[in-house]
């Protein structure tokens, strides 16, 4: 995963496309881009204004149409090519440009807030040039998800052997679902990242940053022969906000008949994030993430 798509990623957060009912989430605009010819050649025809600052946001057909136009003006930032960002700017003045703040008098003055947490997110410094971000390619490791399980039974920092350590039992997200695991593989995603989830994402950056866990040996992760993606969803499956990024792995008698039902690895690794407790989560309930050697 290149650091372009990690800062993009990273702003899209700072603006709340996350966040149900958010302005960029309603307007598919992660990054809340203002209406112009970039917006225009990525499929935007019209804009919403904003009632107290009048910013005119464009408003793209679909979530990746506006991802594409916020991806397209960083890399412009980072090669030059922006007729408003230069190259040579740190990300403190990227930022600054990118969402200007004023002081009592109205000047323009440095956006710590925003880069601070954008940087943050993204794993770069504040004084990182922005052409910085270009071609730096992050090498990550195989992330496997485990969530709305009722019992994690291993925490953050342990090794894990593959079909070999149990790791958890099979719950319902804390009363949210039927009973199931949710189980998916990734790559070039941070923790954070996979429990935001996928809603508005295309199916083509789905694949980008996840893979079929279909070859996963189910049978011996429970020892005995399980349901995959019949009873719940499958791999890439349109779950009504976006294509699932994994499978939902059931007993064979489907209901709650596999509540409780013990598991082991899918991989050789170790524990990086766990939660546990009983609350909804998000949707997640406990979870547990494991970095694959």
């Amino acid at each position: 995963m290149g650091k372009i798509d990690l800062f993009a990623e990273a702003q899209a957060r700072h603006e709340g496309f996350y966040i149900d009912g958010s302005i960029a989430q309603r307007l598919n605009n992660p990054g809340n881009i203002i209406f112009g010819e970039l917006a225009k050649k990525h499929g935007a025809a019209k804009f919403w204004k904003h009632p107290r600052t009048g910013h005119e946001f464009a408003i793209f057909p679909k979530a990746e149409n506006g991802w594409d136009a916020l991806i397209e003006l960083i890399t412009n930032a980072c090669t030059g090519k922006s007729k408003i960002y230069s190259p040579d700017w740190t990300i403190l003045q990227y930022c600054t440009k990118y969402s200007p703040v004023r002081n009592s008098k109205g000047q323009v003055i440095p956006n710590y807030s925003y880069a601070n947490d954008v940087a943050k997110r993204a794993g770069v410094s504040i004084n990182t040039e922005i052409k910085d971000l270009l071609d730096n390619i992050i090498t990550m490791k195989n992330y496997h998800l485990f969530a709305h399980m009722d019992r994690n039974l291993v925490r953050k920092g342990d090794k894990v052997i593959k079909y070999v350590t149990p790791i958890g039992t099979v719950g319902d997200g804390n009363g949210q679902y039927y009973a199931h695991l949710h189980f998916s593989i990734s790559n070039g995603l941070s923790p954070a990242q996979l429990k935001a989830y996928i809603s508005g994402w295309s199916k083509a950056k789905v694949q980008k940053f996840y893979k079929d866990p279909r070859g996963i040996d189910f049978k011996k992760m429970f020892g005995t022969k399980m349901d995959v993606g019949n009873f719940g969803y499958d791999w890439l499956q349109w779950v009504g906000y976006g294509w699932h990024p994994g499978v939902d792995v059931n007993g064979l008698r489907g209901g709650n008949t596999d509540f409780g039902m013990p598991f082991k690895s899918s991989c050789d690794g170790i524990v990086i994030d766990g939660w546990r407790g009983w609350t909804k989560n998000h949707g997640w309930g406990n979870t547990i993430i494991i970095s694959e050697d």
